[in-house]
């Protein structure tokens, strides 16, 4: 965005001469490049297992900031999450910068392992220590955690918890001598806006056993194979993987945000804008493709 004094665009080179017989003043011009845009891309989160399903992976968390000395124009594409899959990729791409981050990976059914993706899915119930978490294909992000463990003479485990942006999934104690309990989601990450993104699902406990949490920025919460509880889907717009139960949750869907450092809009594009304190921050929340210009 350029800013103008008549036919003249302003830079930091040219100020505002204001006087008459008595007073001259020269105001300083208005400086509107260069400066950082900073973001933050987050992919759809995968879905849960089912039966006795592993929470899914939370989707891809990607930051940075991109110098720009001039006008921009930038396509957003936000990912949906997984349903029965994994989570949709997210991307910002425009001006020399590409950004891709992939969807979270599904959580593992009874028996079956957990599915790659940005962050990965858990591992499926079964027996004991024979299911793995999926690997995480996004550099900092979390592998899901383990099943719970149970000490009585049946050998079934309950299913991980999916990995976070910030941690893996965790073991939920030792279950019982009946039941086994679900792994909990990994924690999310927190952003530059003061909110936590990108968290596990957690998994489902086996027969009657406590479900894992879902991990903090957007997990859902496991429930267990009876359905008693019931798991939910991650939340919309964090990238959070679905909790595990029975039948099975979506992931959470993803979000990009780009702040700029006024405290005022100069910028287009996105559902929400908002200022808060010395930024202005744009977020795309829904899924598909749209378009940031400044």
């Amino acid at each position: 965005m350029q800013i103008y004094l008549g036919d003249t665009p302003l830079d930091r080179n040219i100020g505002i001469r204001l006087g008459d017989n008595n007073i001259t003043k020269v105001i300083p011009g208005i400086q509107l490049y260069p400066f950082n845009l900073e973001y933050l891309v987050i992919a759809g989160g995968g879905a849960s297992g089912a039966d006795i399903g592993a929470g899914g992976g939370a989707g891809g968390l990607i930051t940075g900031s991109f110098f720009i000395t001039g006008s921009v124009s930038l396509q957003t594409n936000v990912g949906a999450g997984g349903t029965n899959s994994n989570g949709s990729n997210s991307s910002l791409i425009g001006a020399g910068l590409s950004i891709t981050s992939l969807g979270g990976g599904k959580g593992g059914s009874s028996n079956s392992n957990g599915n790659d993706g940005g962050a990965s899915g858990g591992g499926g119930g079964g027996v004991v220590n024979t299911t793995q978490p999926g690997n995480a294909q996004t550099a900092g992000m979390a592998n899901g955690g383990q099943g719970g463990f149970r000490t009585g003479a049946i050998t079934i485990a309950a299913a991980g918890g999916g990995g976070g942006a910030f941690s893996a999934g965790r073991i939920n104690g030792n279950g019982t001598a009946f039941y086994s309990y679900g792994g909990h989601g990994g924690s999310g990450s927190l952003w530059l806006d003061g909110v936590r993104y990108a968290g596990g699902g957690g998994g489902s406990g086996q027969g009657f056993g406590n479900p894992g949490l879902g991990g903090p920025g957007g997990g859902g919460m496991g429930g267990n194979s009876n359905n008693a509880p019931t798991g939910s889907a991650g939340a919309p717009n964090t990238g959070g993987g679905g909790g595990g139960d029975f039948s099975g949750n979506a992931g959470g869907s993803g979000i990009i945000i780009i702040r700029y450092p006024f405290s005022e809009v100069l910028a287009s594009g996105g559902d929400e804008i908002y200022i808060s304190g010395s930024y202005t921050y744009h977020k795309f929340l829904t899924t598909g493709v749209s378009a940031f210009s400044i």
